[in-house]
């Protein structure tokens, strides 16, 4: 049985696209850009529960954020090292 174009639609954004934007912006000042999987997991969550995003990405602010000597930080810099070989 294959779906219609209306029966996939996503739900309708719950979210204020300017916060959503907002936490787009932060993937953006850490690492340069907003990874594709983490795209498609705020956009998802914006839609399906807004709620469940801030609280996620509140989480990720206190735990990751802050000083640059920070473990996110660090994983990102791992990273970045590793991808330029």
């Amino acid at each position: 049985m294959s779906q219609t174009e209306d029966e996939r639609k996503l739900p309708d954004l719950q979210m204020d696209p300017t916060e959503l934007e907002e936490l787009g912006r932060r993937y953006v000042e850490l690492i340069g850009f907003v990874p594709p999987r983490i795209q498609a997991r705020t956009d998802l969550l914006a839609r399906l529960d807004p709620e469940l995003l801030s609280m996620q990405e509140a989480i990720r602010a206190t735990d990751f954020g802050g000083e640059r000597g920070s473990v996110w930080h660090q994983i990102l810099r791992q990273q970045e090292e590793h991808l330029q070989g």
